[in-house]
């Protein structure tokens, strides 16, 4: 493979791109869109709401491409990405929560905001399309970024005297490193092992400084996420075949969407003092709060789960409504668990523990209801499951690489909200390179 030097990897790309900046180039959008994914902020501009940096580049991105395309050639364009039944089972989503956000008083944010990833995943396969060096390019990228933030990390792990809760890189939480490292691992170690030029020994150590950060963040959820990517890749090449890859990985993807939210239900519902907080709420001081960390860690997804099955039990269909989460909560929970909310609001003066059910599948259904959640999963299990099985399916490693972080994402979701802090952008890049009909070649021969 030829050689790539700091020149060739981002000064001349970079400069090659600037003049078609301006007129719409999705591979440098996609590129400073995940730059900004550790940037973990907001900020509004004027009378705009509160957005992260990622939301403003995803709006001048989409207004750079309609202009660039032009209003009448925007629908022929959507249809040559996403498929007809992905379009219907999409536009029923946002139909129905916006009628929801109507009728419920609830807002249309959280409904915009699945539209801005579909955007992400429109944005990448049209720079897939372009270019069929961008799976590459970007693989890159992630490495020098990843290793980057992996090298802050290990500091902030030794600095604090080998405390993982410090290990956090730019993010907040050390489960979110752990969660981003999860995703850009697969492909750097891919990325490192064909490059065949001088970079080989840096991207290398850039790859092992990623793993070191990853076991210092110790986080079990992309732990156990990546290692069932690694799994489900390993078993699934044996046996996924082109006939396969349209309807299998779609049917398995959905039935682990659906069983991620109806199990822990089911499990409440069979066990009611499961999830119970009886006698573990602190007494009502500030230094308490230290205290309730440790003793709520170990046990707290069955906590959420009982909230999750009060919530449905009495709204089955459609849920809180969009945006009505905090708002509503409260109402559902047992004493001990409303008693606790009120301390975080007393004494922590944010909302932290209950700031979402560490669960994208039990939000989205307690949000949405039953209707809501369906369609839902049925549209996320179209898109991850077709490119799923076009990337098990292939010869390229970089393919199987981003497969493993695709299966690491949908598992992680299981147990905490990844979504919140935008790493929903790399599953797009992901799910794109799967979608396209162009690879790099990198095949394994």
């Amino acid at each position: 493979m030829k050689s790539f030097d700091i020149n060739s990897l981002v000064f001349e790309p970079f400069a090659s791109n600037l003049s078609r900046f301006l007129k719409f180039s999705p591979g440098l959008w996609i590129l400073l869109m995940a730059l900004a994914v550790p940037v973990d902020f907001s900020f509004s501009l004027g009378p705009l709401p509160r957005l992260s940096p990622i939301d403003y580049f995803c709006a001048l991105a989409a207004l750079a491409w309609m202009a660039h395309i032009g209003p009448s050639r925007a629908v022929p364009a959507v249809l040559k990405i996403f498929s007809l039944p992905e379009i219907l089972v999409w536009s029923g989503f946002f139909l129905f929560t916006a009628m929801m956000a109507i009728h419920l008083g609830g807002n249309v944010r959280g409904p915009l905001r699945w539209m801005e990833f579909l955007f992400f995943i429109f944005l990448a396969s049209l720079a897939a399309r372009e270019s069929p060096s961008f799976t590459i390019r970007y693989s890159r990228v992630l490495l020098w970024m990843g290793s980057l933030l992996s090298v802050f990390g290990i500091w902030q792990f030794a600095h604090s005297g080998g405390d993982y809760r410090a290990a956090v890189g730019p993010f907040r939480q050390h489960n979110i490193q752990g969660a981003f490292l999860s995703l850009v691992m697969p492909v750097s170690f891919a990325t490192a092992y064909l490059e065949r030029g001088n970079l080989r020994r840096i991207l290398w150590i850039g790859a092992v400084l990623m793993m070191i950060a990853f076991l210092a963040a110790y986080s079990r959820g992309a732990w156990a996420g990546l290692l069932a990517g690694v799994a489900i890749l390993a078993a699934g090449t044996q046996w996924i075949t082109p006939k396969m890859t349209q309807r299998v990985p779609v049917l398995l993807v959905l039935l682990w969407i659906v069983g991620s939210a109806g199990l822990p239900i089911l499990a409440i519902h069979h066990f009611p003092g499961l999830g119970s907080l009886s006698n573990k709420v602190p007494v009502s001081t500030p230094a308490a709060s230290i205290e309730t960390e440790r003793l709520l860690s170990s046990a707290q997804r069955p906590i959420y789960w009982r909230a999750a099955y009060q919530v449905i039990r009495a709204h089955p269909w459609v849920g809180l409504g969009p945006g009505k989460y905090l708002a509503c909560l409260p109402q559902f929970l047992d004493e001990d668990s409303r008693q606790f909310f009120k301390f975080e609001l007393t004494f922590m003066k944010r909302i932290d523990f209950w700031q979402h059910l560490h669960s994208i599948y039990l939000q989205v259904l307690i949000e949405y209801g039953g209707i809501g959640f369906l369609l839902w999963a049925l549209g996320m299990a179209l898109l991850a499951g077709t490119s799923l099985g076009s990337l098990m399916a292939s010869r390229d490693i970089l393919a199987w690489g981003a497969a493993i972080s695709v299966m690491a994402f949908l598992a992680h979701n299981s147990v905490d909200v990844l979504f919140v802090n935008s790493l929903d952008l790399l599953l797009a890049c992901y799910l794109a390179i799967g979608r396209s009909s162009s690879k790099p070649k990198t095949e394994i021969s």
